[in-house]
């Protein structure tokens, strides 16, 4: 098929309906006659208008989208052929032994007091008073020719035209002219022993986050016969390599699951272009050519976030999950203001929020981290700031901190040295400290909101995991090396905190637009 790209032969064909429109609406121009002279003068045209005839078949696919006004109705008999509102259908010509395809999507302000209708429309109106009963009130329809039986769209129709004519769409309401908002429309011509295929999911502009995608095309053929459809996925400045081969699941729509890998690796968290391609052959077996992006390419942003529940965390930690590319990050910077500790009566409970560097190969790695506390101690909220280098107990600063109060932390590493530091601007706080280490140690970055670990034996550094404290929701802003998002990568973790039973604790959010920021709300000690 040819892509969608091709403006040149979309605008041709719409330029030529509109010339052979002309002679008609020139014709009504000089009648001085109404209703009786336009049903002598156009309605009598072989074929519903002239504007389609000896038009010559094409040879592609073609694909029309605009915009359809809610102040558009359906022109009859008793209309004319000019277009009254910008955007508007320009009357697209159509041809017997053709598939039309047409979709629509959107809502627009259409019903009293000008609340929104999608392109199915609505039951709730007077059907009595439309000008197509049959058809509810508001919905998107069509007709071929001004006086051609007319159809519903609703979000999606298709059908073989029977006589040549132009293609026609409006709103059917009895009223229109308070009607605000437009339709997204899409009109895909498929002509005999030719394939075509629409995107439906993703749209222009993805953000992913997670550790899949499902994808899908509509997909149509007429007197052919789809054989293949396979989906593609490329990197800035590099060829698109196939990630899934797609399955119809009925009604033209073809799907597929990718697991957000390439090659057999994980994806480096960032922007991709995703495409399709669609093989067919026609009825006698002849292999038609291969249908390479016809609806051109979607482009988006994929993050690679892999959940993964526990008893302790919540947050995000960026890493690489394949072992054979392995990073390492000079810097993690977290800030969040410190939430307020709700204690009951004698209620002792632990809560911490912090930013961090570690490996991820064993638990006896180096974590240099630190962060602020909001506590309960037999009932009393408390909150301080503290730094730790597990596997070295944690040491508190005996610095004031309130609910409220704003915290920046940082953990940086440079010439096998880590440094911390910690601001409470609001108080004059200021902290900042060094420490030996490995650069083995900086694979994992991470911000965590986390229910810490009560030492019952300072000789062996055990003990048992801490009620947590609530607190509330929190929002932490997480960056990179220099002010990179975690978001970055090259992949994410996402920890969710739950009981041994799978009751949620803490839950971490999505990340936000930029993949700096999420909030952490609690829900169970």
């Amino acid at each position: 098929m040819a892509p969608n790209s091709d403006e040149a032969r979309i605008h041709e064909a719409q330029r030529e309906a509109s010339y052979r429109a002309r002679p008609c609406r020139r014709k009504l121009l000089y009648l001085s006659l109404a209703l009786l002279i336009l049903l002598s003068g156009c309605a009598g045209l072989p074929s519903d208008t002239a504007s389609a005839i000896g038009r010559t078949p094409p040879a592609h696919p073609l694909i029309y989208t605009f915009l359809l006004s809610a102040q558009q109705r359906l022109r009859d008999i008793a209309g004319d052929f000019s277009v009254g509102k910008r955007g508007a259908d320009t009357g697209i010509p159509v041809l017997p032994g053709e598939k039309i395809e047409i979709f629509a999507s959107g809502s627009a302000g259409i019903l009293p007091g000008g609340k929104q209708s999608g392109p199915a429309g609505t039951l709730t109106c007077n059907a009595a008073a439309l000008p197509y009963p049959d058809f509810p009130c508001y919905s998107v329809i069509y007709s071929v020719g001004i006086a051609g039986q007319v159809g519903g769209v609703g979000a999606h129709v298709g059908f073989n035209p029977t006589t040549a004519g132009n293609l026609f769409l409006g709103v059917n309401a009895s009223n229109v002219a308070n009607n605000t908002g437009a339709f997204h429309i899409t009109v895909l011509i498929v002509p005999a022993k030719t394939m075509a295929g629409l995107w439906n999911s993703p749209e222009e502009g993805f953000l992913v986050q997670g550790a899949g995608l499902q994808l899908s095309a509509y997909v149509f053929a007429q007197h052919a016969s789809i054989t293949d459809v396979e989906f593609t996925a490329a990197i800035a400045g590099q060829a698109p390599v196939p990630i899934c081969r797609a399955v119809s699941s009925g009604n033209d729509l073809y799907t597929c699951h990718w697991d957000l890998t390439l090659h057999g690796t994980y994806l480096h968290n960032g922007p991709f272009t995703l495409g399709f391609t669609i093989n067919g052959n026609t009825g006698d077996g002849s292999v038609l050519a291969t249908g390479v992006n016809p609806d051109g390419t979607r482009s988006g942003t994929i993050r690679y976030i892999l959940p993964q529940p526990n008893t302790y965390y919540a947050g995000y930690a960026a890493m690489a999950l394949d072992q054979r590319q392995p990073v390492a990050f000079q810097k993690v910077t977290g800030q969040w203001t410190v939430p307020q500790a709700h204690c009951s009566a004698g209620e002792t409970s632990l809560s911490a929020t912090w930013v961090g560097m570690t490996s991820d190969a064993t638990d006896k790695s180096l974590l240099a981290q630190l962060g602020s506390d909001s506590d309960c101690q037999a009932g009393d909220p408390q909150y301080y700031l503290w730094w730790e280098t597990f596997p070295d107990p944690a040491v508190p600063l005996d610095l004031p901190l309130q609910p409220g109060d704003s915290v920046t932390a940082a953990v940086s590493f440079q010439h096998s040295t880590f440094s911390l530091s910690i601001d409470a601007p609001r108080e004059g706080d200021h902290f900042s400290t060094t420490h030996a280490g490995n650069a083995f140690d900086t694979s994992v970055a991470e911000c965590i909101v986390e229910a810490p670990t009560i030492v019952d034996n300072p000789a062996s550094n055990t003990g048992h995991l801490a009620q947590l404290t609530d607190f509330g929701t929190e929002s932490i802003s997480c960056l990179l090396n220099q002010n990179k998002p975690i978001a970055s990568g090259p992949q994410d973790i996402l920890y969710q905190m739950q009981t041994d039973t799978g009751i949620a604790k803490a839950t971490a959010s999505s990340l936000d637009q930029a993949g700096s920021t999420f909030t952490v709300q609690w829900h169970h000690g």
